[in-house]
């Protein structure tokens, strides 16, 4: 009861923050409301924080007349295809759910996905918006790795004990469970300002990944304290599926920082790679045998031996043929219906038999079919395609390819673990800022312009 009345006060404070200086506070509001909070925790009465807040965005927007920002020419026609096309397929699943059930569930998500994005882009007019926000958010982002450490090392979750009191009825405090599960040398899963530890290592991973984007605005200390520790908390959760995503990011974030040493690089990493495979292979104790274990995650054996549970090769295998079987005896091309896996009861055969659908290609196999899996590809291409051509350096292009490619692994490894709202919003603010570049620049080279005929014409 004290918890959610603490989180009232502190969104009651937010609001007021906004209310008076929206682009001054906007980026601590998201910060502490979207990271340090976890999605769980309510408010008095059982309301969600992160929800009401967007609702007290929107005045201030209306208040200030920027309503008609919402309407974003560089990603609304992404948004409109994913919300045309899962509404037109949901006119086919209609077997298991109501049509205006899946409608009222595709606005909820939609809301949920694009929202908070779609209202950034009124906040950030100037680069010192960008400059403010990186400091501000990577600063609590760097506070919170330092936090999962420090829970790995006492072996316990203070935080989330205190702020589970606030939760709803039917759902617990599983931070403190995984603290004491452990996967080879990692005794131990951490969770940090979240209830699970998978939540915990794809919001970092994420982080990590737009963290290059962001250098120019933080200090060198700031920018490599938050590299480092995030990277550590991601490893600490013991989640193959945030950590091997990771490795492909920063082997693929060397080659294009340092493109020209590529052979370089390369015959390095080979001289590394070999030594390690060499090691794992010779070399039998518990650190080689957790290494061995995570970079060979197909390798069950190696996972059995030091007692790495969780989701295996072959477990994806049976999930996926089951997912197919399943959708087969209904429709392959449009699945059970929108909002199908969310709806589900606790209890249901299915979420037994396809183990919590941990992946999103499962999910949306299973709600929206083959087509809709599909669909959902072509949006994240749709994002991508608009990313690359709004940059301009060929380094920031490769990085926008990194990025998609390492947070789509980690979705098809896990599931969406309540990120996308974040991963969206960070690249609305990438949109934002090469819009406000181009802008000023062009606006400089006007005023020289300018200035430079009056001299003439004085001279």
């Amino acid at each position: 009861m004290i918890s959610a009345i603490l989180i009232t006060i502190l969104f009651i404070t937010f609001s007021v923050l906004l209310l008076k200086d929206a682009r001054k506070w906007f980026p601590l509001t998201v910060a502490v409301l979207y990271y340090v909070l976890p999605k769980e925790a309510c408010m008095i009465g059982g309301a969600k924080p992160n929800i009401l807040i967007l609702i007290v965005m929107l005045a201030v927007l209306a208040y200030k007349g920027y309503l008609r920002n919402l309407i974003n020419e560089r990603f609304g026609y992404v948004i409109l295809f994913y919300f045309v096309t899962s509404a037109l397929i949901s006119l086919f699943s209609l077997d298991e759910i109501p049509f205006m059930t899946q409608f009222s569930f595709l606005i909820k998500k939609s809301l949920e996905m694009f929202l908070l994005g779609l209202i950034a882009v009124s906040f950030f007019v100037h680069t010192n918006d960008f400059s403010m926000f990186a400091r501000t958010f990577y600063s609590v982002v760097l506070a919170g790795s330092i936090y999962g450490i420090f829970s790995y090392v006492v072996n316990a979750n203070p935080y989330m004990t205190f702020v589970s009191t606030s939760f709803r009825d039917g759902i617990m405090n599983g931070a403190d469970f995984f603290l004491s599960e452990s996967r080879g040398v990692i005794h131990g899963r951490i969770s940090g300002f979240s209830n699970h530890p998978l939540t915990w290592g794809q919001l970092h991973l994420l982080f990590v990944i737009v963290l290059p984007f962001f250098k120019k605005y933080l200090t060198q200390c700031l920018f490599v304290s938050t590299f480092i520790f995030s990277s550590i908390n991601i490893v600490l959760t013991g989640s193959r599926s945030s950590l091997v995503p990771l490795i492909i990011f920063l082997i693929g974030y060397v080659l294009i920082i340092k493109r020209r040493k590529f052979k370089q690089i390369v015959a390095f990493g080979l001289v590394v790679f070999s030594f390690v495979m060499i090691t794992v292979s010779v070399v039998h104790n518990e650190y080689t045998d957790t290494i061995r274990a995570y970079l060979f995650f197909w390798d069950e054996s190696a996972s059995e031996q030091i007692g790495v549970g969780g989701s295996s090769v072959s477990m994806r295998e049976d999930q996926l043929e089951n997912a197919i079987y399943y959708i087969g005896k209904r429709n392959v091309l449009v699945g059970f219906g929108y909002g199908f896996v969310s709806n589900m009861s606790e209890d249901h055969f299915l979420r037994e038999t396809l183990l919590g659908f941990e992946s999103v290609v499962l999910k949306v196999l299973m709600e929206q079919g083959v087509l809709g899996f599909v669909c959902y590809l072509v949006m994240f291409v749709m994002l991508c395609v608009k990313l690359i051509c709004e940059r301009t350096s060929m380094t920031d292009r490769l990085l926008s390819v990194l990025l998609f490619l390492s947070y789509l692994s980690s979705l098809f490894f896990t599931g969406e673990r309540c990120t996308f709202q974040l991963f969206f919003f960070f690249l609305v603010l990438l949109s934002r800022e090469d819009y406000i570049l181009r802008r000023d620049f062009l606006l400089l080279s006007y005023v020289t312009q300018k200035k430079n005929r009056l001299i003439s014409s004085l001279s």
